[in-house]
């Protein structure tokens, strides 16, 4: 048999340079893509670390000056805040309004998800125990009469000593605004104290937030965050007491607006939005 030993022609080598080429080219688009996808990705995450960074801090502050908060704040690219915008590359542009919260009150107490009420939870000999409340999250058909799934999330609790939870609500996602599931806790006049509940959070990303009514009892020297205290098993909770409505008694509301800045334009990233009482 006679073997062939000629190379590719000139057309031929051509043609595979052509194709090597678009294949390449193709290939070459997509890395950018994917960086640019990845960039993008990163700056979202370095600009929600900083909204909640802020709105821990503002929760977290005894004393509330509008000049503190009604301004704007700089950051670098690793979310490092800045004295001033020289080198920023992200701004926060933070808003604080007031109401009495003897007012409308609307603005600072979100439409509840569920209430728990303490005065239910006792054990087998009818002393009043501690309770544990369970969040998770499902997918379930939505409730406009399509075919679409929506996420619902299901709430339920315990006494502390019992084995098997009660459903207390399922609410869909509308209810869940800045990624917080607002709980109501309703403290029993002349309860005993303190009273224990134990959150596990099984949600993807979203915060129990425990709003505490009529967490007061006669002792001065007893403080709210004594007489209710959260204990987290699983995920991430937080607890506010809403006070007894008096004419000093205000709640605030921080907005706060993320954007990433560059030569041409400013790009507006998230919205973030705290509330908090101070009395």
């Amino acid at each position: 048999m006679k073997l062939d030993n000629r190379g590719f022609t000139l057309v031929e080598t051509i043609a595979a340079l052509a194709i090597v080429a678009i294949v390449s080219s193709v290939i070459f688009q997509m890395f950018v893509l994917s960086g640019t996808f990845n960039q993008k990705a990163k700056e979202m995450d370095i600009a929600n670390v900083i909204a909640v960074n802020q709105a821990e801090a503002f929760k977290n502050d005894p004393d509330i000056d509008p000049m503190k908060y009604n301004t704007s704040t700089y950051y670098n690219r690793a979310g490092v805040k800045l004295a001033d915008s020289t080198g920023a590359a992200f701004r926060v542009d933070s808003n604080l309004t007031s109401i009495p919260s003897g007012g409308s009150g609307n603005v600072y107490l979100p439409d509840s998800a569920t209430s728990l009420d303490l005065a239910a939870y006792t054990d087998d000999s009818g002393a009043v125990t501690d309770c544990d409340v369970q969040i998770s999250e499902i997918e379930e058909q939505a409730n406009d009469g399509s075919s679409s799934q929506q996420i619902k999330y299901i709430i339920k609790a315990k006494a502390h000593d019992e084995t098997s939870y009660t459903e207390l609500d399922r609410v869909d996602s509308s209810k869940i605004k800045n990624n917080l599931i607002p709980i109501q806790v309703n403290f029993p006049a002349g309860g005993t104290y303190p009273r224990n509940i134990y959150v596990t959070n099984n949600t993807s990303n979203a915060e129990a937030e425990f709003y505490v009514f009529n967490a007061q009892v006669e002792n001065p020297k007893i403080t709210s965050d004594q007489i209710v205290i959260l204990n987290t098993v699983r995920g991430t909770v937080d607890i506010s007491y809403v006070p007894v409505t008096s004419s000093t008694d205000l709640g605030y509301q921080l907005d706060l607006e993320v954007y990433r800045l560059n030569d041409s334009s400013n790009e507006k990233l998230l919205s973030y939005s705290a509330n908090k009482y101070l009395h």
